[in-house]
């Protein structure tokens, strides 16, 4: 290997690395001041939501940091989370929003309602249809009726997410219904205006700020099937195992 070679070779791994360090350091950190900042971790559901909302109202300025790192959960009660922001917004609170593992389902529509978003380079960043778990016997006609509900509820949370990120709709729904998974780094530098990356945060310990479930089910239990009773998910615009049979949901 001749000197040129050797020179070209150290000169490009130089600025592959300032590159790289750059990348890191443009991110920047987040501070957080724990009075000011709720951690929403684990499940949406009444109690997570309930605890959510009576630490916005406890808190000293109207300037919230919400953290979140959650796999979604229940709609019902994410909407709440969601329309008790909306009314302290009209109040002049104002939610700055961080993702430390994942903000999915559910948790992806709160995220949608903050006034400004931030993510770690890795967090992970999903949204999906709604769905509804349904148990006990199924036929293909209810099947489709369900699913025709869901996406009259659907309709208009989907395009206000949509409106938030603002990427091609194609793209948009192309993700929704494959259900990808997003390094948070990934959709920041596709929706910019949507999100902005960090590389860390400063002022609260990790150990409050990330979300280790329990080795149980999704919502904490375990799910218990019966011959008679079979747990089958709805959703628009996908087919439906009903019975060990895939039965499309435009079958009346």
């Amino acid at each position: 290997m001749n000197w040129k070679t050797k020179t070209l070779l150290v000169a490009g791994a130089v600025a592959f690395g300032v590159l790289a360090v750059g990348t890191w350091a443009k991110a920047g950190t987040l501070a957080l001041h724990p009075a000011q900042t709720h951690v929403f971790k684990g499940v949406v559901d009444d109690d997570s939501v309930r605890d959510a909302l009576q630490a916005f109202a406890r808190m000293p300025s109207r300037n919230v940091t919400l953290v979140l790192d959650s796999p979604g959960g229940y709609v019902d009660s994410g909407l709440k989370l969601v329309t008790g922001m909306q009314l302290l917004q009209s109040q002049g609170y104002t939610f700055r929003c961080l993702v430390t593992g994942m903000a999915a389902s559910m948790a992806f529509g709160v995220l949608a309602e903050c006034n400004t978003r931030y993510t770690l380079p890795f967090s992970g960043l999903l949204w999906h249809p709604i769905r509804v778990s349904y148990r006990g016997a199924i036929t293909t006609r209810l099947a489709t009726e369900l699913a025709e509900m869901l996406e009259y509820y659907e309709a208009p949370f989907r395009a206000r997410i949509q409106d938030q990120i603002e990427v091609d709709e194609d793209w948009f729904y192309l993700h929704w219904y494959r259900e990808t998974m997003h390094p948070g780094r990934t959709l920041a530098a596709m929706a910019p205006s949507f999100i902005t990356e960090v590389s860390g945060a400063t002022g609260m310990p990790m150990s409050s700020l990330l979300w280790i479930p329990e080795p149980r089910g999704f919502f904490g239990t375990e799910d218990t099937y019966t011959p008679d009773h079979r747990l089958v998910w709805i959703a628009p615009g996908f087919e439906y195992t009903i019975q060990g049979a895939v039965v499309p949901t435009a079958t009346p």
